[in-house]
């Protein structure tokens, strides 16, 4: 309990000198004072109904003469007395008795009253001792949530850490403060509405909850490269496709998962994932973002030539230029187009190599290898060579054109639609060259 008060109350029993304390007057006179000590009490902060430790109050008779105390009387409910060895009892010179008094506060605020000494000095016969005490409420901090974090209070009482509980007295503004922990935030005030901010009033018992959870930093996932797929994670949370990006609590240990689509497959990872490892494992400690790469899965197509003659060949869409880039990887499903171009004085005899070669149109879902033959122009009878009988064929086509009934197709050695001088001039160029 708080401090006792030091000063003691008397009565003197002269009106000559009624200095608390002196009880002298003229020798033969006869005195009557009482006193008590001590002369009043503080019982602090107690809380509410809650009984303090009781405090024991002596009455002497410091005079001469016999005095007698009446009653010993409390005037509130709230300070209740015990022990009472003065009421009713006549104290000779010297003589004392006692009484205790504790604090047991029911209702809010400071309390104050008199202890009410009632005796048959005949100078003073109230003496009024002074009692007071304040009530106390309990202060209650809880945590919750992912994270971890202490609590302090000003004034001193709580440090939850460790000391969850304080007492404070009536009235008295309490301020507090929240501190996470390292890998922790502050979210917020729960419970007595009067925690809402962290400052409250001592009106009533409170319980505030501060609420601590941990960092959250997000993930982010992107896709890239010629094909498709999708990327999920462990713990949940991404499935992309459509959602690309999580915020994970500090310290989680996550997998992402890369899954290509058909026709495609995953070539690798980039940002902060790497490796060629469909699953890639990451601890969020950060912010993260990693990118999955899916290509199209490709096969070859190669050309080669043959025959006598001579010619390229290219592809649509671009790729092959064979004269020099005979070879090309086309993702799977594509469908490619050969077009072959001989050489002047040469004709394209035909595809051979895969089966899908026959026609120069080629679908890519396997590797394929196709084989373009260009001939010597010439052969107008083919029969192999090039000779008089090719000669005699042409004389009988010359100056046709599509459609007229001596047109041979075989004899328009340039492709210029009519049967002409420029064919007789590659006919004799070739003449007796065999295919």
């Amino acid at each position: 309990s708080a401090g006792t008060l030091s000063n003691t109350a008397s009565v003197a029993g002269t009106e000559t000198d009624s200095t608390p304390g002196n009880n002298s007057d003229t020798e033969g006179t006869d005195v009557t004072a009482i006193s008590v000590s001590p002369a009043g009490h503080n019982f602090g902060s107690v809380p509410v109904f809650s009984t303090s430790s009781p405090q024991l109050f002596t009455v002497t008779n410091s005079g001469t003469t016999s005095v007698t105390v009446n009653s010993v009387t409390l005037g509130d409910p709230e300070f209740p007395k015990s022990n009472d060895l003065c009421s009713g009892q006549t104290l000779v010179a010297s003589a004392n008795c006692t009484f205790a008094a504790s604090f047991s506060p029911t209702t809010p605020g400071p309390k104050n009253t008199n202890a009410v000494i009632d005796s048959t000095d005949p100078t003073r016969p109230i003496l009024n001792v002074p009692l007071s005490g304040t009530q106390t409420h309990t202060v209650t901090v809880t945590k919750s949530g992912t994270g971890s974090g202490t609590v302090a209070s000003n004034p001193v009482g709580i440090d939850c850490g460790t000391t969850c509980q304080g007492a404070f007295s009536y009235g008295t503004p309490v301020d507090l403060t929240p501190t996470p922990d390292s890998d922790s935030v502050f979210i917020g005030w729960t419970g007595d509405a009067d925690c809402s901010d962290g400052s409250l009033t001592v009106d009533a018992d409170k319980a505030c909850n501060a609420v601590f959870d941990l960092k959250a930093y997000t993930v982010s996932v992107g896709t890239a490269g010629s094909g498709s797929g999708t990327v999920t994670s462990s713990p949940a949370g991404i499935d992309c496709g459509s959602d690309c990006s999580e915020d994970y609590d500090v310290g989680t240990g996550l997998t992402l998962t890369a899954a290509p689509d058909a026709n495609s497959e995953f070539t690798g990872w980039s940002g902060n994932c790497s490796g060629s490892n469909p699953s890639a494992t990451l601890t969020v400690d950060a912010n993260k973002s990693c990118t999955a790469t899916f290509d199209l899965i490709t096969f070859v197509l190669s050309i080669t030539r043959s025959g006598n003659g001579a010619g390229t060949v290219t592809s649509v869409p671009a790729g092959i230029d064979c004269g020099t880039d005979c070879s090309q990887d086309y993702g799977i499903g594509s469908d490619i187009t050969l077009n072959p171009a001989p050489a002047t004085g040469s004709v394209f005899a035909g595809w051979t190599g895969d089966a899908d070669c026959t026609d120069g149109a080629v679908s890519m879902n396997s590797d394929k290898s196709c084989n373009a033959a260009f001939d010597f122009a010439g052969d107008v009878d083919g029969s192999g060579r090039i000779d008089g009988f090719d000669l005699g064929a042409m004389g009988l086509a010359f100056g046709s054109s599509p459609g007229d009934p001596d047109w041979i197709p075989d004899a328009d050695l340039d492709g210029d639609g009519t049967v002409g001088n420029s064919d007789l001039d590659l006919l004799f160029e070739n003449f007796g060259n065999t295919n």
